[in-house]
C-alpha cells in the first residue's frame, strides 16, 4: 500500500498509523534520508546538501536504497510506504510494487501553514506541530527536555521549492497510476480518524 501526497499533508502520519493498524512494516523514503544525512559519509553529505536546499534525490540514488530496503525480511510481504516514487522514471521501475495507492489531497495554503509549524527535537526526534501540537513548554521537547529546532526544508524558500518540484514531477505519476486504476483520492484536510477510516474501509 502507499500514501501520496504533497509536502504536509500527513501522508507519514497516515502511514504510520495504517501500518499499525494493519500490523505490516513502515517504509519512508524521507526518513532514512534524513538519517543517512547525518552520516559522515560522502553519501551522506550529498543527501544533506540536497534536502537542505528543498532538492530531492537523484532517480539513481532513491531506487537503490528502496531496493536495498525491501530486500529485508519484513518487507517480503505487505508493508506501507510513503516518500516515493517521487517522479514518473522511479513508478515506472517500480511498477509492480503496489497494490492500492492512495492520494491526499491539500490546498497550498494549508501546506504552508502546516509546515511552517511544524518543530523537531534534534535529540529524541520527536516531532511537535505548534498549531496542532505544540510541546507542553513552548520551544522545549516534552520527552527529553531538548530545545525544539525548525528543519531548513520546512522554511518558507525551501517549501515554495518544494512543492514547485512536486507539482513537475508527481503529477506524471499519479496519472500513471490512475491509469492502472489503482489509484484513490483521499481528502487530506479532515481529522487524522476521519482519513484512516476511509482508508481503512477503502482497503
Amino acid at each position: 500500500i502507499l500514501i501520496v501526497g504533497p509536502q504536509g499533508s500527513g501522508k507519514s502520519t497516515r502511514a504510520k498509523l495504517l501500518a499499525k493498524k494493519l500490523g505490516i512494516p513502515y517504509l519512508s523514503t524521507g526518513e532514512i534520508f534524513r538519517q543517512m544525512a547525518k552520516e559522515p559519509t560522502p553519501l551522506g553529505k550529498k543527501i544533506k546538501n540536497l534536502i537542505d536546499k528543498g532538492f530531492l534525490i537523484d532517480d539513481k540514488t532513491t531506487i537503490k536504497i528502496v531496493k536495498e530496503y525491501l530486500k529485508k525480511p519484513a518487507f517480503k510481504l505487505d508493508f506501507v510506504a510513503e516518500g516515493f516514487p517521487r517522479n514518473l522514471t522511479q513508478a515506472k521501475m517500480l511498477k509492480k510494487l503496489f497494490d492500492k495507492i492512495f492520494y491526499l489531497t491539500i490546498s497550498q495554503k494549508e501546506i504552508m501553514k502546516r509546515l511552517t509549524s511544524r518543530r523537531v527535537c534534534p535529540n529524541c526526534k520527536a516531532n511537535f506541530n505548534l498549531l496542532t501540537q505544540p510541546p507542553k513548554k513552548e520551544g522545549i521537547c516534552d520527552y527529553c527536555g531538548a530545545k525544539l529546532v525548525q528543519r531548513k526544508d520546512d522554511q518558507k524558500e525551501a517549501i515554495k521549492k518544494r512543492l514547485e518540484t512536486y507539482r513537475n514531477l508527481t503529477q506524471p505519476v499519479l496519472d500513471f497510476y490512475r491509469q492502472q486504476g489503482i489509484l484513490k483520492e483521499v481528502d487530506g484536510e479532515r481529522p487524522i480518524n476521519t482519513i484512516s477510516k476511509e482508508i481503512l474501509s477503502r482497503i
